[in-house]
Protein backbone atom coordinates (compact mmCIF):
# COMPACT_ATOMS: atom_id res chain seq x y z
CA UNK A 1 0.00 0.00 0.00
CA UNK A 2 3.05 2.23 0.96
CA UNK A 3 4.72 1.78 -2.38
CA UNK A 4 1.29 2.31 -4.34
CA UNK A 5 0.92 5.47 -2.61
CA UNK A 6 4.25 6.27 -3.56
CA UNK A 7 4.33 5.70 -7.03
CA UNK A 8 0.54 7.81 -7.11
CA UNK A 9 2.78 10.90 -5.35
CA UNK A 10 5.36 11.04 -7.83
CA UNK A 11 3.94 13.09 -10.23
CA UNK A 12 3.08 15.23 -7.63
CA UNK A 13 6.09 15.90 -6.11
CA UNK A 14 7.60 15.89 -9.25
CA UNK A 15 5.23 18.53 -10.56
CA UNK A 16 5.87 20.48 -7.34
CA UNK A 17 9.61 20.73 -8.12
CA UNK A 18 8.29 22.01 -11.81
CA UNK A 19 6.77 24.45 -10.35
CA UNK A 20 9.29 26.17 -8.49
CA UNK A 21 11.70 25.95 -10.61
CA UNK A 22 9.73 27.99 -13.55
CA UNK A 23 9.21 30.34 -10.52
CA UNK A 24 13.06 30.87 -10.01
CA UNK A 25 13.81 31.15 -13.68
CA UNK A 26 10.95 33.88 -14.08
CA UNK A 27 12.77 36.36 -11.40
CA UNK A 28 16.08 35.13 -12.89
CA UNK A 29 14.40 36.04 -16.38
CA UNK A 30 13.24 39.51 -15.20
CA UNK A 31 16.78 40.49 -13.70
CA UNK A 32 18.65 39.36 -16.71
CA UNK A 33 16.42 41.25 -18.92
CA UNK A 34 15.64 44.42 -17.16
CA UNK A 35 17.67 44.40 -14.05
CA UNK A 36 21.39 44.72 -13.47
CA UNK A 37 23.31 41.93 -13.84
CA UNK A 38 26.61 41.83 -12.81
CA UNK A 39 28.70 43.24 -10.06
CA UNK A 40 26.13 42.41 -6.92
CA UNK A 41 23.83 40.86 -9.00
CA UNK A 42 22.83 37.99 -10.96
CA UNK A 43 25.66 36.31 -12.90
CA UNK A 44 28.63 38.22 -10.62
CA UNK A 45 30.75 35.07 -10.96
CA UNK A 46 30.25 34.70 -14.32
CA UNK A 47 31.32 38.39 -14.90
CA UNK A 48 34.37 38.05 -12.94
CA UNK A 49 35.44 35.06 -15.67
CA UNK A 50 33.60 37.04 -18.91
CA UNK A 51 35.38 40.46 -17.75
CA UNK A 52 39.48 39.51 -17.69
CA UNK A 53 38.65 37.13 -20.73
CA UNK A 54 37.51 40.63 -22.58
CA UNK A 55 40.24 42.07 -21.83
CA UNK A 56 42.83 39.75 -22.59
CA UNK A 57 45.67 39.86 -22.59
CA UNK A 58 45.38 42.78 -19.86
CA UNK A 59 46.02 41.35 -16.25
CA UNK A 60 43.61 38.29 -15.54
CA UNK A 61 43.41 39.55 -11.67
CA UNK A 62 43.04 42.93 -12.05
CA UNK A 63 39.63 42.61 -10.14
CA UNK A 64 41.35 40.72 -7.27
CA UNK A 65 44.55 41.83 -6.69
CA UNK A 66 42.57 45.32 -6.33
CA UNK A 67 40.43 43.50 -3.56
CA UNK A 68 43.33 41.93 -1.40
CA UNK A 69 44.74 45.77 -1.26
CA UNK A 70 41.82 46.85 0.61
CA UNK A 71 41.30 43.92 2.45
CA UNK A 72 44.49 42.96 3.18
CA UNK A 73 44.15 41.68 6.62
CA UNK A 74 41.46 39.21 5.30
CA UNK A 75 41.34 36.69 2.74
CA UNK A 76 37.65 36.47 2.63
CA UNK A 77 36.71 39.88 0.74
CA UNK A 78 38.89 38.20 -2.02
CA UNK A 79 36.29 36.01 -3.62
CA UNK A 80 36.11 37.50 -6.98
CA UNK A 81 37.76 36.93 -9.92
CA UNK A 82 40.00 34.01 -8.48
CA UNK A 83 39.67 31.33 -10.74
CA UNK A 84 42.56 29.55 -12.39
CA UNK A 85 43.60 30.53 -15.45
CA UNK A 86 41.95 27.56 -17.95
CA UNK A 87 38.58 29.33 -16.83
CA UNK A 88 39.08 32.93 -18.78
CA UNK A 89 40.55 31.00 -21.50
CA UNK A 90 37.29 28.43 -21.67
CA UNK A 91 35.15 31.68 -21.61
CA UNK A 92 36.69 33.67 -24.22
CA UNK A 93 34.41 32.30 -26.76
CA UNK A 94 31.53 34.49 -25.16
CA UNK A 95 32.65 37.44 -25.46
CA UNK A 96 32.09 37.58 -28.49
CA UNK A 97 28.59 38.21 -27.20
CA UNK A 98 27.53 41.22 -25.49
CA UNK A 99 27.49 40.85 -21.34
CA UNK A 100 23.36 39.96 -21.65
CA UNK A 101 23.69 36.89 -24.13
CA UNK A 102 26.87 35.87 -22.93
CA UNK A 103 25.23 35.32 -19.29
CA UNK A 104 21.91 34.17 -20.68
CA UNK A 105 23.88 31.21 -22.30
CA UNK A 106 26.15 30.32 -19.21
CA UNK A 107 22.97 30.16 -17.30
CA UNK A 108 21.09 28.19 -19.61
CA UNK A 109 24.29 25.98 -20.03
CA UNK A 110 23.89 25.79 -15.75
CA UNK A 111 20.31 24.59 -16.34
CA UNK A 112 21.06 21.74 -18.76
CA UNK A 113 24.00 20.95 -16.38
CA UNK A 114 21.37 20.67 -13.74
CA UNK A 115 19.23 18.43 -15.71
CA UNK A 116 21.51 16.30 -16.81
CA UNK A 117 22.89 15.69 -12.97
CA UNK A 118 19.34 14.92 -11.94
CA UNK A 119 19.54 12.57 -14.77
CA UNK A 120 22.79 10.59 -14.03
CA UNK A 121 21.39 10.03 -10.23
CA UNK A 122 18.54 8.47 -11.94
CA UNK A 123 20.50 6.20 -13.80
CA UNK A 124 22.91 5.13 -11.26
CA UNK A 125 20.52 4.88 -8.50
CA UNK A 126 18.28 3.43 -10.39
CA UNK A 127 15.08 4.58 -8.35
CA UNK A 128 11.71 4.67 -9.39
CA UNK A 129 9.23 6.98 -10.15
CA UNK A 130 9.07 8.35 -6.80
CA UNK A 131 12.65 8.30 -5.84
CA UNK A 132 13.40 10.22 -9.45
CA UNK A 133 10.92 12.88 -8.03
CA UNK A 134 12.49 13.61 -4.79
CA UNK A 135 15.87 13.57 -6.61
CA UNK A 136 14.26 16.33 -8.74
CA UNK A 137 13.27 18.26 -5.80
CA UNK A 138 16.78 18.78 -4.58
CA UNK A 139 17.72 19.35 -8.51
CA UNK A 140 15.60 22.33 -8.05
CA UNK A 141 16.45 23.15 -4.36
CA UNK A 142 17.29 26.62 -2.74
CA UNK A 143 21.44 26.23 -2.90
CA UNK A 144 20.84 25.30 -7.22
CA UNK A 145 19.37 28.57 -7.05
CA UNK A 146 21.89 30.48 -4.81
CA UNK A 147 24.63 29.16 -7.51
CA UNK A 148 22.59 29.95 -10.57
CA UNK A 149 21.79 33.66 -9.19
CA UNK A 150 25.74 33.93 -8.81
CA UNK A 151 26.48 32.25 -12.28
CA UNK A 152 28.84 29.94 -9.99
CA UNK A 153 30.59 27.53 -11.93
CA UNK A 154 30.08 24.96 -9.85
CA UNK A 155 26.86 24.01 -11.88
CA UNK A 156 28.75 23.21 -14.17
CA UNK A 157 30.79 21.10 -12.58
CA UNK A 158 27.99 18.76 -11.54
CA UNK A 159 27.18 16.71 -14.33
CA UNK A 160 31.08 16.25 -14.60
CA UNK A 161 31.46 15.14 -10.66
CA UNK A 162 28.22 13.00 -11.09
CA UNK A 163 29.28 11.35 -14.44
CA UNK A 164 32.40 10.43 -12.94
CA UNK A 165 30.88 8.30 -10.18
CA UNK A 166 28.79 6.43 -12.94
CA UNK A 167 31.73 5.76 -14.88
CA UNK A 168 34.10 4.69 -12.54
CA UNK A 169 30.63 2.52 -11.05
CA UNK A 170 30.57 1.26 -14.67
CA UNK A 171 34.11 -0.23 -14.37
CA UNK A 172 35.30 3.20 -16.95
CA UNK A 173 38.05 4.43 -14.63
CA UNK A 174 39.47 5.92 -17.53
CA UNK A 175 36.86 8.47 -18.06
CA UNK A 176 36.07 9.04 -14.64
CA UNK A 177 39.75 10.36 -13.83
CA UNK A 178 39.57 12.20 -16.79
CA UNK A 179 36.08 14.11 -16.06
CA UNK A 180 37.88 14.14 -12.16
CA UNK A 181 40.63 16.05 -13.73
CA UNK A 182 38.75 18.58 -15.74
CA UNK A 183 36.97 19.57 -12.59
CA UNK A 184 40.18 19.82 -10.58
CA UNK A 185 41.40 22.32 -13.70
CA UNK A 186 38.60 24.49 -13.96
CA UNK A 187 38.22 24.74 -9.90
CA UNK A 188 40.81 23.22 -8.16
CA UNK A 189 39.62 21.33 -5.10
CA UNK A 190 37.34 18.72 -6.89
CA UNK A 191 41.29 17.63 -7.77
CA UNK A 192 41.13 16.00 -3.88
CA UNK A 193 38.63 13.60 -5.25
CA UNK A 194 41.24 11.80 -7.30
CA UNK A 195 42.82 10.50 -4.14
CA UNK A 196 40.67 7.80 -4.61
CA UNK A 197 42.44 6.68 -7.43
CA UNK A 198 45.42 6.49 -4.76
CA UNK A 199 43.50 4.01 -2.49
CA UNK A 200 42.00 2.09 -4.72
CA UNK A 201 45.81 1.61 -6.61
CA UNK A 202 44.03 2.38 -9.93
CA UNK A 203 46.82 3.64 -11.96
CA UNK A 204 44.99 4.04 -14.95
CA UNK A 205 42.27 6.10 -13.85
CA UNK A 206 45.31 8.33 -11.57
CA UNK A 207 46.62 8.84 -15.03
CA UNK A 208 44.04 10.20 -16.37
CA UNK A 209 42.85 12.37 -13.97
CA UNK A 210 46.39 13.70 -13.52
CA UNK A 211 47.17 13.94 -17.27
CA UNK A 212 43.92 15.86 -18.12
CA UNK A 213 44.03 17.92 -15.16
CA UNK A 214 48.18 19.12 -15.21
CA UNK A 215 46.92 19.06 -19.25
CA UNK A 216 44.22 22.05 -18.78
CA UNK A 217 45.92 23.69 -16.24
CA UNK A 218 49.36 24.08 -17.64
CA UNK A 219 47.21 25.13 -21.02
CA UNK A 220 45.56 27.76 -19.05
CA UNK A 221 48.98 29.64 -17.62
CA UNK A 222 50.69 29.44 -20.61
CA UNK A 223 48.12 30.86 -22.68
CA UNK A 224 47.60 33.54 -20.77
CA UNK A 225 51.58 33.98 -19.08
CA UNK A 226 53.08 36.06 -17.45
CA UNK A 227 50.11 37.47 -16.16
CA UNK A 228 48.96 33.68 -14.43
CA UNK A 229 51.37 33.78 -12.70
CA UNK A 230 50.04 36.42 -9.84
CA UNK A 231 47.41 33.59 -9.54
CA UNK A 232 50.35 31.28 -8.17
CA UNK A 233 52.75 33.89 -5.89
CA UNK A 234 49.57 36.06 -4.58
CA UNK A 235 46.29 34.56 -5.05
CA UNK A 236 46.25 30.87 -4.12
CA UNK A 237 48.21 31.46 -1.16
CA UNK A 238 44.98 33.73 0.22
CA UNK A 239 42.78 31.36 -1.20
CA UNK A 240 44.64 28.48 1.32
CA UNK A 241 44.63 30.61 4.22
CA UNK A 242 40.66 29.51 5.13
CA UNK A 243 39.23 33.05 6.15
CA UNK A 244 37.79 32.86 9.48
CA UNK A 245 34.33 35.04 8.45
CA UNK A 246 31.01 33.63 9.05
CA UNK A 247 30.61 33.15 5.75
CA UNK A 248 33.31 30.83 4.85
CA UNK A 249 31.71 27.48 5.99
CA UNK A 250 34.50 24.66 5.62
CA UNK A 251 36.01 22.98 8.44
CA UNK A 252 39.14 24.25 7.90
CA UNK A 253 37.23 28.20 8.81
CA UNK A 254 35.19 26.61 11.54
CA UNK A 255 38.56 25.63 13.10
CA UNK A 256 39.85 29.51 12.79
CA UNK A 257 36.82 30.87 13.60
CA UNK A 258 36.54 29.24 17.22
CA UNK A 259 39.18 28.14 18.58
CA UNK A 260 41.68 30.45 17.16
CA UNK A 261 42.46 34.12 17.66
CA UNK A 262 41.35 36.22 14.59
CA UNK A 263 40.05 39.66 13.59
CA UNK A 264 36.59 39.04 13.86
CA UNK A 265 36.64 38.10 17.27
CA UNK A 266 35.13 34.99 17.32
CA UNK A 267 36.96 33.03 19.53
CA UNK A 268 34.64 30.42 21.44
CA UNK A 269 38.04 28.66 22.98
CA UNK A 270 41.26 29.52 22.06
CA UNK A 271 43.05 26.07 21.85
CA UNK A 272 45.25 24.49 19.17
CA UNK A 273 44.27 21.24 19.81
CA UNK A 274 40.53 21.60 18.91
CA UNK A 275 42.03 23.64 15.83
CA UNK A 276 43.67 20.83 14.98
CA UNK A 277 41.06 17.98 15.65
CA UNK A 278 38.67 20.52 13.65
CA UNK A 279 40.50 22.14 10.33
CA UNK A 280 42.95 19.08 9.77
CA UNK A 281 42.17 15.63 11.71
CA UNK A 282 38.79 15.47 11.36
CA UNK A 283 38.45 16.40 7.19
CA UNK A 284 41.42 13.39 6.91
CA UNK A 285 39.24 11.02 8.86
CA UNK A 286 36.26 11.78 7.01
CA UNK A 287 38.24 11.35 3.95
CA UNK A 288 39.66 8.09 5.25
CA UNK A 289 35.96 6.95 5.52
CA UNK A 290 35.05 7.94 2.28
CA UNK A 291 37.46 5.37 1.38
CA UNK A 292 37.81 2.21 3.59
CA UNK A 293 33.27 1.97 4.06
CA UNK A 294 32.40 1.81 1.15
CA UNK A 295 36.07 -0.51 -0.54
CA UNK A 296 35.48 -1.76 -3.72
CA UNK A 297 31.98 0.51 -4.68
CA UNK A 298 33.91 3.50 -6.37
CA UNK A 299 31.07 4.99 -7.39
CA UNK A 300 29.79 5.63 -3.76
CA UNK A 301 32.90 6.66 -2.22
CA UNK A 302 33.20 9.16 -5.24
CA UNK A 303 29.98 10.78 -4.43
CA UNK A 304 30.66 10.50 -0.70
CA UNK A 305 34.20 12.71 -1.23
CA UNK A 306 32.01 15.06 -4.13
CA UNK A 307 29.83 15.98 -1.13
CA UNK A 308 32.60 16.41 1.28
CA UNK A 309 34.19 19.00 -0.89
CA UNK A 310 32.55 21.88 0.32
CA UNK A 311 33.26 20.78 4.35
CA UNK A 312 36.91 19.97 3.00
CA UNK A 313 37.77 22.81 1.65
CA UNK A 314 39.31 26.16 2.72
CA UNK A 315 37.16 28.50 0.57
CA UNK A 316 33.93 27.60 1.35
CA UNK A 317 30.33 29.88 0.67
CA UNK A 318 26.76 29.09 0.44
CA UNK A 319 27.11 28.86 -3.63
CA UNK A 320 29.68 25.72 -2.52
CA UNK A 321 26.66 23.94 -1.12
CA UNK A 322 25.26 22.51 -4.38
CA UNK A 323 28.38 20.42 -4.81
CA UNK A 324 26.49 18.09 -1.92
CA UNK A 325 23.90 17.80 -3.85
CA UNK A 326 24.43 14.87 -6.33
CA UNK A 327 24.59 12.44 -3.12
CA UNK A 328 21.69 14.21 -1.08
CA UNK A 329 19.70 13.50 -4.69
CA UNK A 330 21.10 9.57 -4.86
CA UNK A 331 20.43 9.04 -1.62
CA UNK A 332 16.55 10.25 -1.42
CA UNK A 333 16.09 8.36 -4.64
CA UNK A 334 17.59 5.49 -2.95
CA UNK A 335 15.62 6.01 0.21
CA UNK A 336 13.05 6.23 -1.22
CA UNK A 337 12.27 2.40 -2.24
CA UNK A 338 13.81 1.37 1.16
CA UNK A 339 10.38 0.69 3.01
CA UNK A 340 10.90 0.91 6.65
CA UNK A 341 14.80 -0.16 6.27
CA UNK A 342 17.70 2.10 6.66
CA UNK A 343 15.98 4.25 9.14
CA UNK A 344 19.50 6.16 10.47
CA UNK A 345 20.46 7.37 6.87
CA UNK A 346 16.97 8.61 6.06
CA UNK A 347 17.15 10.77 9.27
CA UNK A 348 20.33 12.34 8.38
CA UNK A 349 19.83 12.79 4.71
CA UNK A 350 16.62 14.39 6.32
CA UNK A 351 18.66 16.68 8.46
CA UNK A 352 20.81 17.40 5.66
CA UNK A 353 18.63 18.90 3.27
CA UNK A 354 16.82 20.79 6.57
CA UNK A 355 20.31 22.06 7.35
CA UNK A 356 21.58 23.62 3.97
CA UNK A 357 18.57 24.26 2.15
CA UNK A 358 15.79 25.44 4.53
CA UNK A 359 17.78 26.53 8.18
CA UNK A 360 19.84 29.46 5.52
CA UNK A 361 16.76 31.25 4.28
CA UNK A 362 15.94 30.88 8.17
CA UNK A 363 18.98 32.00 9.78
CA UNK A 364 19.09 34.74 6.80
CA UNK A 365 15.76 36.25 7.95
CA UNK A 366 16.76 36.36 11.46
CA UNK A 367 20.26 37.95 11.50
CA UNK A 368 20.41 39.60 8.24
CA UNK A 369 24.01 39.97 6.34
CA UNK A 370 24.16 43.65 7.93
CA UNK A 371 23.52 42.52 11.28
CA UNK A 372 25.97 39.52 11.69
CA UNK A 373 28.92 42.56 12.93
CA UNK A 374 26.38 43.27 15.89
CA UNK A 375 25.99 39.29 16.54
CA UNK A 376 29.73 39.00 16.14
CA UNK A 377 30.27 42.20 18.80
CA UNK A 378 27.59 40.87 21.25
CA UNK A 379 29.12 37.17 20.61
CA UNK A 380 25.57 36.13 20.37
CA UNK A 381 26.13 31.96 21.23
CA UNK A 382 22.71 31.11 19.15
CA UNK A 383 23.95 32.97 16.03
CA UNK A 384 27.48 31.21 16.29
CA UNK A 385 25.96 27.65 16.44
CA UNK A 386 23.49 28.50 14.05
CA UNK A 387 26.10 29.64 11.65
CA UNK A 388 27.29 25.95 11.79
CA UNK A 389 24.40 24.80 9.35
CA UNK A 390 25.91 24.45 6.03
CA UNK A 391 28.65 22.65 7.62
CA UNK A 392 26.67 19.98 9.75
CA UNK A 393 24.52 19.37 6.17
CA UNK A 394 27.46 18.47 4.69
CA UNK A 395 28.28 15.59 7.05
CA UNK A 396 24.86 15.03 7.36
CA UNK A 397 24.94 14.03 3.92
CA UNK A 398 28.01 12.26 3.52
CA UNK A 399 26.74 9.95 6.30
CA UNK A 400 22.88 9.81 5.27
CA UNK A 401 24.57 8.69 1.53
CA UNK A 402 26.94 6.06 3.16
CA UNK A 403 24.68 4.43 4.92
CA UNK A 404 21.50 4.11 2.72
CA UNK A 405 23.27 3.26 0.18
CA UNK A 406 24.83 0.50 2.18
CA UNK A 407 21.46 -0.30 3.11
CA UNK A 408 20.41 -0.92 -0.33
CA UNK A 409 22.78 -3.04 -1.49
CA UNK A 410 21.95 -5.29 0.97
CA UNK A 411 18.82 -5.31 -0.07
CA UNK A 412 19.05 -6.64 -3.43
CA UNK A 413 21.18 -8.94 -5.31
CA UNK A 414 22.54 -7.83 -8.34
CA UNK A 415 24.44 -9.52 -11.12
CA UNK A 416 26.94 -6.94 -13.25
CA UNK A 417 23.89 -5.69 -16.01
CA UNK A 418 20.95 -6.52 -14.19
CA UNK A 419 18.73 -3.94 -13.84
CA UNK A 420 15.46 -3.62 -11.44
CA UNK A 421 13.09 -1.28 -12.18
CA UNK A 422 12.00 0.94 -8.93
CA UNK A 423 14.37 -0.64 -7.04
CA UNK A 424 17.32 0.36 -5.28
CA UNK A 425 21.37 -0.55 -6.16
CA UNK A 426 23.73 1.57 -6.95
CA UNK A 427 25.08 0.45 -10.41
CA UNK A 428 28.44 -0.61 -10.11
CA UNK A 429 30.07 -3.36 -12.49
CA UNK A 430 32.33 -6.17 -10.57
CA UNK A 431 35.26 -7.77 -11.53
Amino acid sequence: MAALARQAAAPLVGLAAVVLAVLNLRVIATELIWGSPGPGGLGEDFWSIYTPAAELPAPLYRMALEQLKNFAADPQPVAIGTYPPIDVVLARPLTLLPWRPALAVWLAASLVAVVVTWWLVVRLTRSGRFGAALALVIAFAPDTWWAFHEGQINLLLLPVLTGAAVAAGGGRSGLAGALIGVAGALKGYPALIGVYFLFARDWRGMAWCFGVGAGLTAAGFLATWPASLDYLTRLLPVQLAASPGFVNHGLPAVARRYFEPNLYGTTVVASPLLSFITGKLLPLGLVAASLWAVRGRPAVSLLALTALLPALTTTSWISTAVLASPALMAGLALAAGLGEAGRAGKLLLAAGALLTQLSPLLRALEVPFDSIRQAVATHDQLFYAWNLDLTAGYLCIWGGWLLVSRVARASVSLRPGDAVPGRLAVHEAHA
